[in-house]
């Protein structure tokens, strides 16, 4: 991070940033389908530090690209190679909660989808599309509330989209069990 970043977006600045949670990810993509991804990426600003968006649309454009790089860091994070040779679990930070707060979780595991699972899987992306379908299948796996994992941090959620991906798109080599 830079001296102008820090200034504007870091914890003491006066529109202090942080990594956006996946609802907030849906919003601003809803939001660039409506509008366009420059005024969408305002609106995050906005929601995810308080202020009006005419006070970020003020920004210089270089300040205001800095924290749009930042917030894209995280939207657009690229997990590495995913291991699946073994169960997921995600420790998280902070619990995620059920929309009234009554069941909290602090970690979840993700293993390998069963053939029953994965036909739902794609059942459920042909009714309701990608999105729905993998927070679906998370829960599924996982136990836990689709409301709670709206509210993974972004690159959290990404990676166990990633893992679970890995699963789904798997198919051998065509060499794989060939006789000699």
């Amino acid at each position: 991070m830079d001296e102008v970043f820090t200034q504007q977006f870091g914890p003491q600045g006066p529109m202090p940033l942080r990594e956006p949670l996946r609802h907030e990810v849906e919003e601003f993509y809803r939001n660039a389908k409506m509008t366009n991804a420059h005024a969408a990426m305002g609106e995050l600003i906005a929601k995810m530090t308080g202020k009006p968006v005419a006070e970020v649309d003020a920004l210089k454009l270089t300040v205001l690209r800095r924290g749009q790089a930042y917030l894209l860091h995280f939207i657009n994070h690229d997990s590495p190679d995913v291991d699946t040779s073994r169960p997921l679990t995600i420790h998280l930070d902070k619990p995620v909660t059920n929309l009234n707060g009554s069941e909290a979780w602090e970690s979840f595991t993700l293993d390998e989808p069963d053939f029953v699972t994965f036909k739902a899987f794609y059942a459920k992306r042909e009714d309701k599309g990608e999105d729905e379908a993998m927070s679906w299948l998370m829960a599924e796996l996982s136990g836990v509330n689709l409301i709670a994992l709206k509210k993974l941090p972004i690159t959290t959620y990404l990676r166990a989209q990633s893992y679970l991906t890995a699963f789904l798109r798997f198919f051998p080599d065509r060499d794989f069990g060939k006789t000699s």
